[in-house]
């Protein structure tokens, strides 16, 4: 799963598996996980709950990132089709 910005302690991850799924990223902290939609910023769900000094410093970048995020999240999901459809394993 590609690190895509650190934020403090914060890691923010971007991650394709699939289909159907919103296009969203993944924040790691402290050994806990918890998915973003990049659409919105909104929390698709969490294994820990970050805080709302984090969830408010991950929101801030997703909207200043939304677009770039958003389409290296397009590529992933890309690459992922073909390697899938060229039957090579990760």
């Amino acid at each position: 799963m590609p690190r895509i910005e650190t934020l403090g302690p914060l890691g923010l991850y971007l991650h394709y598996r699939e289909d159907g799924e919103e296009p969203h990223l993944h924040v790691r902290f402290q050994g806990s996980e918890t998915r973003f939609l990049i659409a919105t910023g909104q929390v698709m769900d969490a294994k820990w709950h970050l805080g709302h000094s984090h969830v408010r410093r991950v929101r801030a970048w997703i909207d200043n990132n939304r677009e770039e995020t958003l389409a290296a999240w397009k590529e992933l999901r890309r690459s992922q089709r073909e390697r899938e459809g060229s039957g090579e394993k990760q």
